[in-house]
């Protein structure tokens, strides 16, 4: 796989319909064409609550079994593998927003399925990122993810309601259990009641969980009811 090449492709893409894996013409508007939609490393069994990728067909994981996470669900479209992993850093690190349109509209594919069933949240928050971080980088990559789906499920947005308090460090600075925990412990506060009981939370990756069940906590305890999380990758972890 030749990610400089990709990279070339991205930024000749982000104005036309090429997709933005191999410049062949794209389809249905997400710069990607069937061949390489087709070829992304979906994930297929995954545990209801966590996410956390499962090798056979089975409702929940281990981890859940013994300790359920202060999240009701969680929705993940793939596999965090090398490309993956490149994609997410192109759209966090180098400006690239047509991947955020391009996985947004993708997400949004794949939540009216899971959700057939279901009742859908009546609210999106962006995992928030501390103000200092926002400075650095000039945009919330959670965000740019949400607003495909916003457009497409017709659910507001709220991006005033919870904050980011803590600067904490990269959750991959952080390699141990207890130091992702600490390290995200009372990072997020609900700023203003929210009239909402229902919220989805909005991720690039989900690693542990840490993060998001920090952040599902802090809403909780202003009197959401029920935070499910809708993230783009998944990684085979899960110590929340």
């Amino acid at each position: 796989m030749n990610f400089n090449l990709i990279l070339q492709f991205i930024s000749e893409s982000c104005f036309q319909s090429q997709c933005i894996l191999c410049a062949n013409p794209a389809e249905n508007n997400i710069s990607l064409c069937q061949a390489c939609k087709r070829d992304l490393p979906w994930l297929t069994y995954v545990c209801f609550k966590c996410g956390q990728p499962l090798p056979t067909a089975m409702r929940f994981c281990g981890v859940c079994l013994r300790q359920t996470p202060p999240y009701f669900r969680t929705i993940a479209l793939f596999h965090y593998d090398d490309l993956i992993a490149y994609c997410i850093s192109l759209l966090k690190f180098q400006k690239c927003l047509a991947l955020g349109k391009t996985f947004g509209v993708l997400m949004a594919e794949c939540l009216l399925q899971h959700y057939q069933n279901d009742i859908f949240p009546e609210c999106i928050i962006p995992l928030p990122l501390h103000e200092k971080r926002l400075k650095e980088r000039g945009y919330n990559q959670a965000l740019e993810l949400a607003r495909p789906i916003s457009t497409l499920l017709k659910l507001p947005i709220d991006v005033f309601s919870c904050a980011r308090i803590k600067a904490t460090l990269p959750q991959s600075n952080t390699p141990s259990v207890k130091e992702r925990r600490r390290n995200v412990k009372n990072a997020f506060r609900l700023l203003q009641p929210l009239p909402y009981k229902h919220i989805a939370l909005v991720d690039d990756v989900m690693t542990t969980g840490s993060t998001v069940a920090a952040c599902a906590n802090a809403l909780m305890q202003g009197g959401v009811k029920r935070v499910d999380i809708w993230c783009c990758a998944r990684t085979g972890g899960n110590f929340f």
